[in-house]
């Protein structure tokens, strides 16, 4: 005699219970789901518990990365919460070693939540050093963690786009001195060529200084989002321009940021813009 799998009753018997009582399918949807998620949690548990008990000791960047936080780096002394966060910590760079070999990662922080962790990094490898996410999480079907990261739209999409903005400007207006921090936030299709027509982000533009006035800026600026809005209709990042002197540009082109307080404070124009879903712009 075939019998019946017990979540299969669970859900008829919730099924019936919701149809006497009168509530509709997206309470029996959000029951299932409960049910799912705390499954999930169960044996996802089970898996964490057994890698506790496998490991023995940290490993070299276990051990900095632990004593970062002010953790205790004895694997024998810490609890059960800072042991899995040790462990799925090597397992996200572990998984970055292999996805993008020679590349180098600093540690910036650590997000453990239920079935499954967020590790977020900065790249070293360049100049830019951008912050890249990387995450693993519970797949209770298939009983394994399943890993994403935004390496490819923080650097590998950002850097392509990057290249095609800088290409216009240079035929726009050859004597503008300027280095631009591109940021893609959505690509159409990541498997497609990066395009100005199916990729959108964020765009600062920084440009020593060749305005006469702020509405002389604003105006170039306006220019620049006239040429991405015939480009590309879904653009819904935003747009900055910042204006500074010789010496400066010089100083921000060297370090390739603005952020510091030194060179924010000597900002001549900072304009922002936004492309609204009408096309009309909007400044501030």
């Amino acid at each position: 005699m075939k019998r019946r799998n017990p979540i299969s009753i669970f859900l008829l018997l919730i099924l019936f219970l919701f149809t006497l009582s009168g509530c509709g399918i997206d309470d029996i949807v959000r029951m299932k789901q409960e049910h799912d998620l705390t499954e999930a949690k169960l044996a996802e548990n089970e898996n964490v518990k057994l890698l506790i008990s496998q490991t023995t000791e940290l490993n070299d960047r276990q051990k900095r990365i632990m004593q970062w936080e002010g953790v205790t780096t004895d694997y024998s002394q810490m609890n059960d919460e800072q042991k899995e966060a040790a462990i799925k910590i090597e397992m996200l760079y572990h998984y970055l070693d292999e996805k993008y070999p020679g590349k180098e990662f600093e540690y910036k922080n650590f997000l453990l939540y239920p079935i499954g962790a967020d590790l977020i990094v900065k790249e070293t490898s360049d100049k830019k050093h951008r912050e890249v996410s990387v995450s693993l999480e519970w797949d209770n079907k298939e009983k394994k963690y399943k890993y994403s990261d935004y390496y490819y739209l923080a650097v590998l999409a950002s850097d392509e786009y990057e290249k095609l903005i800088k290409e216009h400007i240079k035929e726009s207006d050859p004597n503008a001195n300027f280095f631009l921090d591109v940021e893609i936030q959505h690509v159409d299709n990541e498997t497609e060529k990066i395009a100005i027509d199916n990729a959108d982000g964020s765009i600062t533009i920084v440009m020593e200084n060749k305005f006469a006035s702020k509405d002389e800026a604003e105006s170039y600026l306006q220019e620049f989002d006239d040429w991405l809005i015939a480009n590309n209709n879904n653009h819904g990042g935003i747009i900055r321009l910042i204006v500074v002197d010789s010496n400066t540009f010089e100083s921000a082109k060297f370090s390739n940021r603005v952020t510091s307080n030194l060179l924010e404070s000597k900002i001549i124009y900072d304009i922002f813009s936004e492309i609204m879903e009408n096309d009309e712009l909007r400044f501030w």
